[in-house]
């Protein structure tokens, strides 16, 4: 007979204020309710309870805890102060219920709470810390609700939920909850932390469209449907790592002010058009089942390292603030070969040499002139060269520059005219790298190393404007 209520146990054994009827009637189950429709003992001994409670000065809270409410619950139709603390945890509400555009302002819990039709939290207000950690709303729910201290729905299950235009003024918790349907927190404001982690949402379609986060974490979270978080914009930090997307997700236009992680994401098709992340943003071993578009992002530095994306979109990406984007832009080397790799599966010539460029930037940032002097002067001596075999006109100059180097050192400045006329035919004999192992060669006849060194540098610089050249004409 007795349950988790002490307060109103206490009615029954200790006051005898209320009878074995009374106390049994406030948690009679669903079944007996629904052969029995006659609630007029209940609302009597619930109206007694609370005003039993009323009465106790040394009692801040009124325990409604246990109770099975078995008709439409309205808030104003109770005895109940707003400003008191009350505890609904482990209640059963078998009809609708309507909290609508109550202002609450001490501490309310639900916790442990089976609402079996209708919720309404419509412009309700709580003041204080409220709790609804392992309750189940079996119908539809509606939570366009203003939080401003800590709120914790912890391990719950929504069957449908709407928290539309709600606003979350404290730490909000939604840790190992589970949304059955369609989910809906359009235009949320969550002013502090924020954690879905572990989450399941199973519903066909979950919107965080044009939400603003403080610190959102979505952890270990599995989404079955298709999700929205266009338009969103968060503040702090932002995890969304080892999350399951098993359908498109779209973060179209949204805004990243600080770090932001999608380490270890399983993504089905993922879409960022337009994303601005300002500071760093990591995909490290991430993957993606079907197509990922990073078009027209912006970002200040970017990480896919190990990822592994099917089919990827890098068009018109750009560094932090819609800036050119550059080396500083990319984490690491591998994120500018991963990016290099799929311009080129599409053909992207002019693009993919973009990307070879700041890849060979970051592997001579890597290396050491003490233990790799080999590796970083050849990718140096590229770099001035041909920027890394990429534009042949810089290997052009060169030529040219080195053509007129080797001249002066060899013939001196041209003092007639037909010398000039004949610099070109001179400056060939001169480097022409064919003739090095000519033995009846002398146009360097005592200084055989001197010109063994310039042939071979000028079959470097030869091989280079090909392979530049190349590079800017092929197809594929």
């Amino acid at each position: 007979m007795l349950t988790k209520n002490h307060i109103i146990d206490g009615f029954l054994i200790r006051d005898k204020s209320i009878t074995k009827e009374d106390h049994a009637i406030l948690f009679k189950d669903r079944s007996y309710w629904e052969k029995n429709f006659e609630y007029t003992p209940f609302v009597s001994v619930l109206n007694k309870v609370i005003e039993l409670q009323n009465k106790q000065d040394t009692v801040d809270t009124i325990f409604l805890s246990c109770i099975c409410f078995p008709k439409e619950v309205e808030f104003i139709d109770l005895n109940l102060s707003p400003t008191t603390k009350i505890n609904f945890s482990y209640c059963s509400f078998y009809r609708k219920v309507n909290f609508s555009g109550i202002h609450f302002i001490n501490e309310i819990d639900f916790s442990h709470t089976t609402f079996y039709e209708k919720v309404n939290f419509k412009k309700t207000i709580f003041n204080s810390s409220t709790y609804f950690d392992k309750c189940e709303f079996l119908g539809r729910t509606s939570f366009q609700t203003e939080f401003k201290q800590k709120s914790s729905f912890e391990n719950c299950i929504f069957h449908e939920i709407n928290f539309q235009g709600s606003r979350f003024i404290e730490d909000a918790y939604f840790k190992n909850s589970i949304f059955k349907n369609k989910t809906n927190f359009l235009k949320t404001t969550f002013k502090q932390n924020t954690f879905f982690d572990k989450c399941f949402f199973e519903g066909i379609s979950t919107s965080f469209t044009k939400c603003f986060f403080q610190y959102p974490s979505f952890r270990n979270s599995n989404f079955q449907g298709e999700v929205s978080f266009r338009g969103i914009e968060c503040e702090d930090n932002a995890n969304f790592d080892n999350i399951i997307f098993s359908n498109k997700v779209e973060f179209n236009q949204s805004k990243f002010k600080n770090n932001t992680s999608f380490e270890n994401t399983q993504f089905n098709s993922a879409y960022f058009f337009n994303c601005n992340f300002q500071e760093i943003v990591s995909f490290k071993s991430a993957t993606s089942n079907k197509i990922i578009s990073f078009e027209h992002m912006s970002c200040n530095i970017l990480d896919i390292k190990n990822s592994d994306f099917s089919s990827v979109n890098f068009l018109n990406i750009k560094g932090k603030n819609s800036f050119t984007l550059k080396k500083k832009h990319l984490a690491n080397k591998e994120t500018a070969r991963l990016i290099k790799s799929h311009l080129e599966s599409q053909h992207n010539i002019i693009e993919s040499n973009k990307f070879f460029v700041f890849e060979q930037e970051k592997y001579y940032d890597e290396l050491n002139w003490l233990n790799n002097f080999g590796n970083k002067f050849v990718v140096g001596l590229n770099k001035l060269i041909s920027n890394h075999q990429t534009s042949w006109l810089k290997v052009l100059s060169w030529i040219i520059i080195f053509t007129l180097f080797i001249f002066y050192i060899h013939e001196g400045i041209p003092q007639t005219k037909d010398s000039w006329l004949n610099l070109p035919d001179r400056a060939v004999e001169l480097l022409d790298p064919l003739k090095m192992f000519k033995g009846d060669d002398e146009t360097y006849k005592d200084k055989e190393l001197f010109g063994f060194l310039a042939r071979i540098f000028t079959f470097y610089l030869f091989y280079q404007f090909v392979i530049a050249f190349r590079q800017n004409t092929r197809r594929k």
